[in-house]
């Protein structure tokens, strides 16, 4: 059944401005420059009850008090109209190799919870093509346009309670993918768009294709399988979330509250990354700790009820996932033992009835893919589907 999420719906037009100038990345491999977005959207978002937020707050937070918290307050949770003209920055990429046939090919990479549009570049001040989506995509003749979502990176951060929510966010992809079309990103009018997602960004993706079947024309979702729920819990609790502003004043001090920041390293990294630290480099997974983005109160509590079937979506859609990935196959708890994706390919089809779907998880290999040694794995499993479904 859909979820709340897909009552969303669209009452402006969004604008686009492109910074200016465009500042080129490097001089070899793609050409990248960063651009802003202004858009306006509408979105059914939830109205969230004082008492939730105050047990979330609380510092005696249990699993199993949270969990029966979210599965009492679920059914009391109201809509609330929501609506605002935003910057959103992104980074658009050419690419270092023309391929025929994929001149006006685009992938749009909208990253996760505690990331930024540095996910898909190998982190931030990476220059390891190892590690970046992005570099790999250019080498194939793909234009990317890599998106901070808002209330990340340099994207406006409005209230992160009543408008950073999950509906928001679909919006928002939505008109990104208008501004893809009607050739106002990249100097041409883009035919075919991939829509690539990593682990929120691919919940995002879900609910687009419900939302707005003819939005992408093929999903790619990493670091995703239907079955959040089972580990909000561990979520909210391993890595010990707390407001930014008062975890990293100098980065964060001017966010509101409901800005949080992850706090326990330990808890974070066995979160995102395998137990076996043979699968990653220390320096990365360094990294990406003091790099760490915030996530919001409004996106926790409007993500974890259900997911959206996308019953008109009949276009290619893969699902890949690290084998090992704590958040989507296993509790989040990583004291009971690995993720292990066995079998959740099966439970995530569900969502997608219509569509031409498979599903790949890569051994050794977490919830951070693309920060993990088989990160050349995953871009060539992503890329070689792409080709496959005719991009």
């Amino acid at each position: 059944m859909p979820s709340l999420a897909t009552t969303a719906f669209l009452l402006a037009n969004a604008g686009l401005s492109i910074a200016a100038p465009a500042v080129s990345r490097r001089s070899t491999g793609p050409t990248c420059s960063d651009i802003n977005l202004t858009v306006t959207i509408t979105a059914q978002n939830h109205a969230v009850p004082q008492y939730l937020l105050d047990g979330l707050d609380s510092a005696s937070l249990t699993p199993s008090g949270l969990e029966s918290l979210l599965n009492g307050v679920g059914n009391e949770l109201q809509l609330a109209l929501v609506n605002g003209t935003y910057n959103i920055a992104g980074l658009y990429c050419e690419p270092e190799v023309q391929v025929a046939g994929r001149e006006n090919t685009v992938q749009l990479l909208v990253h996760g919870i505690t990331f930024d549009h540095h996910y898909w570049t190998g982190g931030v001040g990476g220059t390891d093509d190892q590690y970046s989506w992005i570099a790999h995509a250019s080498k194939q003749g793909y234009a990317t346009l890599a998106i901070d979502r808002l209330g990340a990176g340099a994207s406006d951060h409005p209230d992160p309670i009543t408008v950073v929510q999950k509906p928001t966010h679909v919006e928002i992809a939505h008109q990104v993918v208008q501004a893809l079309r009607g050739g106002k990103v990249g100097g041409r009018q883009f035919s075919k768009i991939a829509y690539v997602g990593h682990s929120y960004g691919s919940l995002i993706g879900n609910t687009l294709a419900a939302r707005y079947p003819a939005d992408a024309d093929a999903l790619v979702l990493t670091g995703y399988t239907s079955e959040i729920k089972q580990s909000v819990a561990g979520v909210v609790i391993t890595p010990g979330g707390a407001p930014a502003a008062l975890v990293d004043p100098a980065r964060f001090g001017k966010l509101s509250l409901g800005y949080s920041l992850m706090t326990l390293e330990a808890g974070a990294r066995s979160l995102f990354y395998t137990s076996d630290s043979s699968n990653w480099d220390a320096a990365v997974v360094a990294n990406d700790w003091k790099n760490r983005h915030t996530f919001t109160q409004g996106e926790a509590i409007s993500t974890f009820f259900v997911n959206d079937v996308a019953d008109d979506f009949d276009k290619p859609v893969l699902v890949l996932t690290g084998h090992e990935d704590q958040i989507f196959c296993g509790l989040a708890l990583p004291l009971l033992g690995p993720g292990d994706c066995t079998g959740y390919g099966d439970k995530t089809a569900r969502l997608f009835p219509s569509a031409d779907y498979r599903f790949q998880d890569v051994a050794n290999t977490g919830h951070a893919m693309n920060f993990h040694y088989t990160a050349g794995e995953t871009f060539a499993a992503a890329h070689d589907f792409l080709e496959g479904a005719g991009f």
